[in-house]
């Protein structure tokens, strides 16, 4: 998170869209990105990983980007935000897409 922008605080609520912070890139890496887990519990030993729904996404299915409304991504899915997939001009494919980690695995895509 950029220093200084977290708009919330631990055990806040938040809703869907709100924004929370600005993201920045404070470690090894090439362009800001964000890690997150949403739990059940406040205590990390206590707590067992939620998954999380995201809206308006891409995958890659036999080289063809498919968009979800809704929904969570698989274990191993090559996910993007839809605007660089569908209508964006090329970005390389470093720069703008993601492989879904084991966190994200179990009932997935849209409708579920």
């Amino acid at each position: 998170m950029r220093r200084g922008s977290v708009r919330v605080r631990p055990g806040e609520w938040v809703r869907r869209g709100q924004v929370i912070g600005e993201c920045g890139n404070s470690g090894n890496s090439t362009e800001p990105h964000l890690h997150f887990q949403v739990q059940d519990h406040p205590n990390f030993y206590l707590a067992a990983s939620l998954p999380v729904r995201f809206r308006d996404w891409c995958y890659e299915e036999d080289g063809e980007w498919r968009r979800v409304e809704e929904g969570y991504p698989l274990f191993g899915d090559r996910v993007r935000n839809c605007v660089d997939a569908l209508s964006g001009p090329p970005v390389p494919d470093s720069a703008s897409s993601q492989t879904a980690t084991p966190s994200l695995q179990g009932e997935g895509k849209g409708g579920e």
